[in-house]
């Protein structure tokens, strides 16, 4: 397919939709007001000093797309006026499906020029009858009435009779396979982590591709990314989860190669969710396209299906669909009576559908019913702008689950809405509802990026990466909630704008509700940066800052892959100060030591910078110097301690954990009562906030004291930091006093070398919040497993699998990104096991 980034005719273009949305009056009282006020600017994307977009992420990576290359040829780009080929009347006999689908074939026999096109079939003014469904399944072909208003003696108006079956008026051949098994071979993406409005990644092997090829980047819904998105939110009651077996699960985009160097591809379209390759391998591969219908169109002209009243169900229950089709439109078209769909995109890509109208729809207000403007499966970068919808149930809706990306929905109105325009199901990707205005609602929800939880198939999280910008749901309610893995956004909306879904839901990215933005449309700014200055580089992915491995400076990393070269500028604020310039590097780095630290916290980033174009802002990492101040918690100071019975008994001291950035440990002491810590009389060290010391190691201790037996010994215990740039001791010492009791083993000989048993400690603290100390003993060297399950008896993570020494040991486990709730620990040595429970407690 060609190449679709154009420079040419912006300005003209958006002077004209400027014109058009002002005449038809698509703009409202308020948007009217944002022309003349464009004051406020968002945090996370806005244009700088320079007039050009800047884009920040967030800690996870997550940033608004570029939604500019949805529409026809990749956005920017003219409907081309096609040549009249044959020009029809309406038929005498009552019905003219067969005059006008074999004008439609005979204009689709005649030669292309050299931009595809063949021409159009002309319909005069009059009413048309249609017994079947007009296909229009030839590249280059137009069917193009007189005007789509209701007087026949001026405009063009078809009937499609009640028994006209699915579709009326189908653009494609409906025969394009986007699925896996179509193309060969399958090459894995390499890359670890592709972010969202990414377009470069390095394959296995790029030998089998060319520039200009287009492939299907295939994201497969593994089990682990299942769990990653909390099984698409659905409450832990309900039955049926998303699994892996449901083919709608897999994440499918449709793009074209724009560059390769040795094993890098460059994609013209960014991808619109994150590609992790820890939670599912990526895969690219050439589908067979050799049926896919390009340049073609359906123009000026009123589509009427008929039916028995406004709640029939029993007539035509699609208007016009796009099925299998590329570089295509719908320009003027106005469709009634529909049940399902007024006009919808499947299979396709790069569609334009303007200044339609989608109005009336006959059919009971219930499920699968009134999807005005609907994208289904496999529908990519697709544009609907200066569109009218009347009661709908849902006006600007994708339904096509997690093979839908790119969909912007713009200057449109909407009238008599019975419920949410929305992502309707299953992880939809990159939407944009872009100036949308909706009057007479019937509904208190308008718009939608949420969970849908149980509703209808499982529809669970509906969107993800998307975006509701400057728009007026006539005081009702917007829901934007933040999908696991990803983010959905709301900026600058009227309106009630909140989390308040109707399942649950962390609250989405909200942001200058009420207000009136400098950037009135995302789309058309964008379109218009894009054509005026092209692609701008990858934004650098993963950034995170460690201590060195001296602990003494601070150490970035992250990635970033490029076929061009570029520079890599990183920026650092001091105490959460204003960005400055660190330092400025090659973008073949991928590391960078910041030695200019001393004790305050610092925030990085990062940007791609090549021909004069900035990358979006990497994700923030942050690192803080200093030091948490911490207290010993238990025993309590002054407590007594009988140190009798059994030599391997254990004494539990804890204190709070230290936080810091750092890689820390901990030294233990005990000293005499009166003693400075500098001669302790026993010294243990511990990576966790928890040391256990043996009765035994106690008993020596009052031995070498001169501790007689039944006397009491007073002492002193605290707690220091060390492996830090600087040492800490906990804020004062407690008092412990140590009674001399008896040891049930051979008199008060060394009993060091006496074996230990085999236990498994309770993890400390419990309840914990998110990370906890597991220890336990083994009596002798083995292998060693220690695992944590959840309730339903999944694993969900490995604390050791190895050798460990016969002796006391303990481990740390971090349980961010668990639920709360009751987890398993399970030691096992040699097919002995033991296992405990610990609550995860947020």
């Amino acid at each position: 397919m060609k190449y679709k980034h154009f420079a040419a005719g912006v300005f003209i273009l958006l002077f004209s939709l400027f014109n058009i949305f002002s005449e038809t009056g698509l703009f409202n009282d308020v948007q009217a007001q944002n022309l003349n006020t464009e004051n406020w600017n968002s945090s996370i994307i806005y244009l700088g000093t320079d007039g050009r977009l800047v884009y920040h992420s967030d800690e996870e990576g997550n940033r608004i797309p570029d939604f500019s290359h949805a529409g026809y040829r990749g956005g920017g780009i003219s409907l081309p006026e096609m040549p009249v080929r044959i020009t029809l009347d309406p038929s005498q006999s009552g019905d003219d499906y067969e005059q006008i689908q074999q004008a439609i074939d005979d204009v689709g026999a005649m030669e292309k020029d050299e931009n595809g096109h063949r021409g159009a079939v002309l319909l005069n003014p009059g009413s048309y009858h249609i017994s079947k469904r007009l296909e229009i399944n030839h590249s280059g072909v137009v069917l193009r009435g007189s005007g789509d208003d209701i007087n026949p003696s001026e405009n063009t108006v078809i009937h499609a009779v009640k028994t006209i079956g699915d579709v009326s008026v189908q653009v494609g051949t409906g025969n394009i396979d986007w699925n896996i098994a179509s193309g060969s071979p399958l090459t894995p993406i390499v890359t670890d982590f592709i972010p969202v409005g990414s377009r470069i990644f390095e394959v296995d092997d790029a030998s089998s591709f060319e520039v200009g090829d287009d492939i299907i980047l295939f994201h497969r819904a593994t089990q682990e990314w299942i769990e990653a998105v909390d099984y698409g939110g659905r409450p832990l009651s309900a039955p049926n989860p998303w699994n892996t077996s449901e083919s709608s699960m897999n994440i499918t985009m449709k793009r074209e190669i724009t560059g390769i160097t040795d094993n890098v591809i460059a994609i013209d379209v960014p991808v619109y969710n994150h590609l992790e390759r820890r939670l599912s391998e990526s895969l690219v591969f050439k589908p067979d396209f050799s049926k896919l219908v390009t340049e073609s169109g359906v123009e000026q002209f009123r589509l009427v299906l008929e039916s028995d009243g406004p709640k029939a169900d029993n007539h035509g229950y699609h208007g016009i669909y796009f099925d299998g089709v590329e570089d295509s439109w719908a320009d003027n078209i106005t469709v009634l009576h529909f049940r399902n769909t007024g006009i919808g995109t499947t299979n396709s890509s790069f569609v334009t559908i303007q200044n339609s109208r989608a109005l009336e729809p006959h059919s009971p207000i219930d499920g699968a019913r009134r999807y005005n403007y609907n994208v289904s499966a496999r529908s990519n970068n697709i544009l609907f702008t200066n569109n009218e919808a009347t009661e709908g149930r849902h006006c600007f809706v994708s339904n096509g689950t997690a093979s839908v990306s790119g969909v912007t929905f713009k200057h449109s109105k909407s009238f008599g809405a019975y419920n949410t325009t929305e992502g309707h199901r299953r992880w939809s990707q990159g939407l944009l509802y872009d100036n949308l205005v909706f009057r007479e609602t019937n509904t208190n929800r308008i718009i939608g990026l949420y969970n849908r939880g149980d509703w209808g198939t499982r529809h669970g999280w509906s969107s993800v990466h998307s975006v509701a910008w400057n728009s007026d749901p006539d005081g009702k309610q917007i829901i934007i909630q933040k999908p696991p893995t990803g983010q959905n956004y709301s900026i600058a909306n009227q309106g009630t704008v909140n989390g308040n879904g109707p399942w649950e839901g962390k609250t989405g990215y909200i942001e200058g509700t009420g207000k009136n933005p400098q950037i009135s449309s995302l789309y058309d700014t964008q379109l218009e940066e894009r054509m005026n200055y092209g692609i701008a580089p990858d934004s650098p992915a993963q950034v995170t800052a460690t201590p060195t491995n001296d602990n003494q400076h601070i150490k970035l990393t992250w990635s970033h892959v490029s076929l061009e070269e570029a520079e890599l500028i990183i920026e650092r604020s001091v105490d959460g100060e204003a960005f400055v310039e660190l330092a400025n590097i090659d973008s073949g780095m991928s590391s960078f030591i910041d030695e200019s630290v001393d004790e305050k916290e610092y925030r990085y980033r990062i940007i791609a910078k090549d021909q004069d174009r900035m990358s979006a802002w990497s994700n923030v990492a942050s690192f803080d110097m200093g030091f948490s101040t911490f207290n010993l918690l238990s025993p309590n100071s002054g407590a007594q301690v009988r140190i009798a019975g059994e030599p391997k008994q254990n004494l539990s001291l804890s204190w709070d954990e230290v936080k810091t950035d750092f890689n820390i440990n901990y030294t233990w002491y005990l000293d005499k009562d009166g003693g400075d810590f500098t001669n302790p009389l026993l010294i243990r060290h511990t990576e966790g906030p928890l040391v256990q010391i043996s009765y035994e190691d106690l008993d020596q201790v009052l031995i070498a004291a001169e501790v007689d037996s039944g006397a009491v010994f007073r002492g002193q215990w605290a707690v220091k930091t060390n492996d830090g740039p600087m040492e800490m001791w906990s804020k004062k010492p407690f008092d412990i006093s140590l009674i001399h009791g008896d040891i049930t083993s051979a008199g008060n000989e060394d009993k060091r070398n006496q074996p230990y048993e085999l236990q498994l400690q309770q993890n400390y603290p419990n309840p914990f919040n998110p990370e906890t100390t597991i220890s336990f003993s083994l009596p002798e060297t083995g292998w060693v497993t220690l695992d944590v399950y959840d309730t339903m008896g999944r694993e969900v993570g490995r604390l050791i699998d190895g050798i460990k020494s016969a002796g006391s040991h303990q481990t740390r486990f971090n349980a961010l990104g668990l639920s709360n709730g009751i987890y398993f620990y399970r030691l096992n040595i040699d097919g002995k096991t033991l296992t405990h429970t610990m609550m995860l407690l947020k």
